[in-house]
């Protein structure tokens, strides 16, 4: 059995451990949220572009934000880098070139050591779906002809594939275009695969933009 000394000396210790403990969850508690991101929202401001707002818990280790975007909400690119303030918490940044449709926003955050933090990521719809017009001609085409492939409202520039399936569903056609604002159109060259019939062309935009495109394509002898 103990003895009452031993008892205060083991009573004194288990004090003095569990404020350490506590000291030390604390310290770490803190450490987690110190560059925390409070609050992050995107808006669209008309005639302006997408203003990004986020508010920050006071602390004193972050330097500075990267402001990044994404079109699929997985690959991201930074727009800017914003510097931060121990006297400032609510901070913004408008993406004055916003792309249409689902736009993705997120911050990394970086401390004077180096590390970085992310943010949570918003995303917010712009209309106009990015989603430009496409025009085939010559309609309907000669089997041994060029078709041509024209594409109006390009804002940006996108890679797509075209597919020609027949009416079974069989992918008789698949090649890869750049459509750049600039030259906003391909060609697609028949060279006779295609016997006189109903087909459908399917632009898939892969890089850059994110759409689908369904045309009836015709084609005579």
């Amino acid at each position: 059995m103990l003895s009452f000394k031993e008892i205060q000396k083991t009573g004194i210790a288990a004090l003095i451990a569990f404020i350490f403990s506590a000291t030390a969850l604390y310290a770490q508690n803190s450490a987690l949220n110190v560059n925390e991101i409070k609050s992050i929202e995107a808006t669209y401001l008309k005639g302006r572009g997408v203003q990004l707002s986020w508010a920050t818990k006071f602390n004193d280790t972050t330097d500075y934000f990267i402001v990044e975007r994404s079109l699929d909400g997985l690959t991201f690119e930074a727009l800017t880098e914003a510097s931060y303030s121990n006297t400032q918490t609510n901070h913004k940044f408008i993406d004055r070139n916003p792309y249409k449709g689902v736009s993705y926003y997120r911050l990394q955050v970086i401390d004077y050591n180096g590390e970085a933090n992310i943010s949570r990521v918003v995303s917010i719809y712009l209309e106009g779906s990015g989603k430009p017009e496409l025009v085939l001609y010559p309609m309907p085409v000669g089997n041994a002809e060029t078709l041509n492939l024209s594409f109006k409202g390009v804002e940006q520039s996108f890679k797509a594939m075209v597919y020609v399936t027949d009416q079974t569903g069989r992918r008789i056609i698949s090649k890869e275009v750049e459509i750049t604002s600039v030259h906003a159109a391909s060609e697609l060259d028949l060279q006779q695969k295609l016997s006189p019939g109903n087909y459908q062309l399917t632009i898939v935009a892969h890089t850059g933009l994110d759409f689908r495109i369904g045309k009836l394509l015709q084609i005579i002898d």
